[in-house]
């Protein structure tokens, strides 16, 4: 058994499904990479071992990147003329192709968890508008939305709970880091189920999706695996929770990636391997690989899943 995240009509919310852990029929290109990293089980002893800490990857894209000359001087003349005018500046006093699109914006309701978001406008007032525009519109008529936050050259994360509670985090440039701040603010607030159910750029840079792969630290492991999840905390969680739905012990997450593909391989004598790639083909034969260099017999692939895969 496996879960992932689904976007429900209307309100642009996810929810966590469940789904088969067998290969997918459809094939995907991620749009961003993390470096390959792969794992090999070692074979059942009569102590066992103790599992090794999850790595969690972390992209450049994710990672706050120090501000250059030239954009420290573009900062200052916006701060100072605005886009558009640093843009006739820029440009002899005769403009060039306008302001630039990097404003975001996130609007929340009133009286509930519906939100609408925007990303990429030219400005401050036409991102609010279209987040605005997006939160009502799931609201049939009520139209009690409010922007909760406008940003630039920057990165959010929401977190909602279904007992109403939400947390939007600070805009702190890395999704890792929104990501953790959105679920605290959240479960501050009182919320008993918060998940986060967007993060996100502006500029936008590719939406990541999540894929992870928790495995048990026993004889005959368990496994749990999650795909299409918007955080790397709701695939963490979801891959571990299935891991211990499955009966597993002291299961932990051994892999967490973004739009890419996790497969997982095993044996008829326990022994496992796991491989992740951008494709699905590269992840399962390497898994295949994997799973009898640790002395695997008539491995098969029991689990392939890429984080963009539908439900």
């Amino acid at each position: 058994m496996a879960m992932r995240f689904k976007r429900s009509s209307g309100n642009g919310k996810f929810t966590m499904i469940a789904a088969s852990g067998g290969g997918s029929t459809r094939r995907r290109m991620a749009v961003a990479a993390i470096g390959c990293w792969t794992l090999l089980a070692a074979p059942a002893q009569s102590q066992e071992a103790p599992a090794p800490e999850p790595y969690i990857p972390q992209s450049a894209f994710e990672r706050p990147q120090a501000e250059s000359g030239l954009e420290g001087q573009m900062r200052v003349c916006n701060d100072a003329l605005g886009y558009l005018g640093c843009d006739q500046l820029w440009h002899g006093g005769k403009g060039g192709g306008g302001a630039p699109g990097i404003w975001g914006a996130v609007a929340i309701s009133r009286s509930s968890t519906a939100y609408g978001y925007s990303y990429d406008y030219p400005s401050a007032e036409s991102a609010n508008s279209a987040a605005l525009d997006k939160c009502n519109a799931g609201l049939k008529g009520k139209r009690d939305c409010q922007v909760r936050s406008t940003f630039a050259r920057d990165c959010i994360a929401l977190a909602t709970s279904g007992d109403g509670a939400w947390g939007l985090s600070a805009t702190y440039g890395d999704l890792v880091a929104d990501d953790k701040d959105a679920l605290g603010r959240c479960q501050g607030g009182g919320g008993k189920s918060c998940s986060t159910v967007l993060a996100y750029c502006s500029p936008n840079g590719g939406f990541h999706y999540w894929v992870g792969l928790a495995i048990s630290n026993e004889a005959r492991p368990k496994v749990g695996i999650a795909w299409g999840a918007p955080a790397q905390s709701g695939a963490s969680k979801l891959a571990l929770d299935t891991c211990i739905k499955q009966g597993g012990s002291k299961c932990k997450v051994r892999m967490l990636l973004h739009n890419q593909c996790i497969a997982y391989a095993e044996s008829p004598n326990g022994m496992w391997g796991a491989y992740n790639n951008m494709t699905r083909k590269v992840a399962e034969t390497n898994a295949l690989r994997k799973c009898r260099e640790s002395n695997g017999t008539n491995c098969t692939v029991l689990l392939s899943k890429c984080a963009m895969d539908p439900g």
